[in-house]
């Protein structure tokens, strides 16, 4: 079993996706008589045993699906007991981990770092445990929690206890998350279009500055509900509450607060109606540190479910992501007005001095940027 630090409302269950946080994994013993048999009564593995350690690392999916990633694709189990055992008294982490295997297992070291760091298009599914197993990672309905306990442990008595270190799946209580995309409701987005059925969100490092973005449009198409008597997305429940309306900015396996969500309303679209909505944000003071201008960055937005602008009692909360793509102040249009689409960044181009006729001549072809 597990404690977790999370922010729910009365009546709500958490939502596949949302950010949270695993402050201990509670290891359970049983308790026996003096001829080793069975009393039926549990207690917490660390008042059992106060000094013998034990943490957790953590695969997000299924047994399936880490059994034939273990058996298939590299050997995860042994990698990750061999870095243990030589870690000593330093703290394990993620970039530990893959300086280990650039030194001791070169061959996969790549399809580590898919697995630990994810991409634009992945989350993570490798989280490395602190003490307890403490991770950070977003709610999934099954993990597989990898455990790192001695093999035995002779108590006070002389009783030799044997600990189980195998990989075992355990089940989450979570509820199917709602979606929302950004993007214009009356555009439709080809299936081939790079990060579909994602439309980042391109902006520019003054942007951030300035502090704040509004009236960002979202999708009507890709917008679902996990309750079904929900008609519309908005602010999170307790919208006033700092934590339930943060902005994270996932790098790796870190989940950054770089702002704030001001407002959202949103509905699915129906009919003749193309649905949609929009919501704006603001940034923190020094957000524009953490990104990079060129660079694709999944932001995850929070929201809640409503019906008719009611908060529907015990629905699901998460995030929705968002892809922001950091592109040059000055860009000009160098396509042809047939119809081409504007997210291709092959239709632009970094415009020069000359086109923004800060060179009076508009002749300059030295980049404004």
């Amino acid at each position: 079993m597990a404690n977790t630090k999370t922010q729910f409302p009365e009546g709500a269950i958490a939502c596949e996706g949302r950010i949270s946080v695993i402050e201990k994994a509670i290891v359970l013993v049983e308790e026996v008589d003096e001829d080793n048999n069975s009393l039926g009564v549990t207690d917490e593995f660390e008042k059992v045993f106060p000094d013998v350690p034990y943490t957790f690392d953590w695969f997000l999916g299924d047994s399936l699906t880490f059994e034939d990633f273990n058996t298939n694709v590299l050997p995860l189990t042994d990698i990750l007991s061999s870095y243990r055992k030589q870690l000593g008294n330093t703290d394990a982490s993620a970039n530990g981990l893959i300086q280990y295997c650039e030194e001791n297992y070169k061959e996969v070291i790549q399809q580590l770092k898919e697995l630990l760091l994810g991409d634009v298009d992945n989350e993570s599914r490798l989280v490395i445990g602190g003490e307890y197993g403490k991770a950070e990672f977003r709610w999934t309905e099954k993990v597989v929690a990898i455990p790192y306990l001695p093999d035995d442990h002779e108590d006070e008595k002389g009783r030799i206890w044997l600990f189980c270190n195998e990989p075992h799946e355990l089940t989450m209580e979570a509820a199917p998350a709602p979606t929302l995309l950004a993007g214009f409701p009356d555009v439709e987005y080809p299936e081939g279009m790079e990060y579909y059925p994602y439309v980042p969100l391109r902006i520019g490092l003054p942007n951030i500055m300035e502090g704040s973005i509004t009236d960002i449009p979202i999708q009507g198409e890709g917008l679902t509900m996990g309750m079904k008597e929900s008609n519309q997305l908005g602010m999170p429940y307790g919208d006033k509450d700092d934590e339930a309306t943060t902005i994270f900015l996932r790098q790796g396996q870190t989940y950054t607060a770089v702002g704030k969500l001001t407002n959202l309303s949103a509905k699915a679209k129906g009919g003749s109606d193309n649905g949609g909505g929009l919501f704006s944000m603001t940034f923190n003071e020094d957000a524009y540190k953490d990104f990079a201008e060129g660079q694709i960055y999944s932001l995850y937005i929070p929201f809640g479910e409503y019906k008719d602008g009611i908060f529907v009692k015990g629905s699901c909360e998460g995030y929705a992501t968002l892809l922001v793509k950091i592109v040059p102040e000055y860009l000009t249009w160098q396509g042809t007005n047939t119809g081409e689409a504007w997210y291709n960044d092959a239709n632009w181009h970094q415009s020069t001095k000359g086109e923004l006729y800060i060179d009076p001549k508009g002749t300059d072809g030295t980049d404004a940027n």
